[in-house]
């Protein structure tokens, strides 16, 4: 499930995936959360987590 507010925030809803974007100009923070871990919380700008499927671990994370 995906949906978008006014504010250009993302959410994607999967199950053992949930991600959410603060949003351009809205002041949050994001999320993304696999399997129950979160990786980006309480950070503000870019997050990225790269997730290998095949072997189901996190690779790397990354924030600016």
């Amino acid at each position: 499930e995906i949906s978008a507010d006014n504010e250009d925030s993302i959410t994607i809803k999967e199950v053992g995936l949930y991600i959410k974007s603060a949003g351009s100009y809205c002041g949050s923070t994001s999320s993304i959360e696999i399997d129950g871990i979160e990786y980006a919380s309480d950070k503000y700008g870019l997050n990225v987590v790269v997730y290998d499927q095949a072997n189901n671990c996190v690779i790397d994370k990354f924030n600016y």
